[in-house]
């Protein structure tokens, strides 16, 4: 993460990973957006991945606009769709056995 006067204002990180991939994740605090700090911890992420031997992955909403603006600033590129599961409840609907 990157610390201004000793407080954590922009972090990358990766909450999942396989042994190919990693999910991105960045968090900038509100008052810090729009500096380019954001830019700078996924850019520092996305190189360490890749030098780990994975290939970073980037998931956003299409509403999205400024994670969409820095996905491309930092090189991603669209190649799918994904699915996601709507949540229905409790999941005690489901019958798994």
């Amino acid at each position: 993460g990157l610390e201004l006067d000793g407080v954590v204002v922009s972090v990358a990180y990766s909450p999942w990973q396989s042994e190919a991939h990693a999910d991105l994740s960045i968090d900038t605090r509100p008052e810090h957006r729009r500096r380019g700090l954001a830019t700078r911890v996924a850019a520092t992420l996305v190189r360490r991945l890749a030098d780990e031997g994975r290939t970073a992955v980037w998931g956003t909403p299409d509403d999205n606009h400024a994670s969409l603006a820095l996905s491309e600033r930092l090189g991603f590129a669209p190649v799918g769709m994904l699915w996601v599961s709507e949540p229905t409840g409790t999941g005690a609907e489901l019958d798994l056995g």
